[in-house]
């Protein structure tokens, strides 16, 4: 990967439950990916084991991390330890920018 992944060239995987991924930028270390969202999409709860810390770009975003579950608006971060069990749910349109350390194998 170069050092620079421009928004068009970022392939889109859509999703069967209302999401759209887009691998943005990884390296071994640490990747990157755009997750858009429609209003009352939601993932399953799962876990892996990188760390996981997605920033609220735009909407509105419950999530549940192991027991806790919050609400978080755009310019919110929130922090999903290793294998720890975790969802997401799109109360309001918007998108989501994931940081994963280290890379997800699994999504490569």
């Amino acid at each position: 990967m170069g050092h620079y992944v421009k928004h068009e060239d970022a392939k889109p995987e859509i999703m069967n439950n209302g999401i759209t991924k887009r691998i943005l930028s990884y390296d071994d270390s640490l990747m990157v990916e755009e997750l858009i969202f429609v209003a009352g999409a939601q993932s399953k709860t799962h876990t892996h084991t990188p760390v996981q810390i997605p920033y609220v770009k735009s909407g509105v975003f419950e999530f549940t991390v192991g027991d806790e579950s919050f609400v978080l608006w755009e310019g919110d971060t929130a922090y999903m330890g290793p294998d720890v069990p975790h969802c997401v749910k799109c109360i309001e349109e918007g998108t989501l920018v994931v940081s994963f350390s280290p890379v997800r194998e699994d999504y490569l």
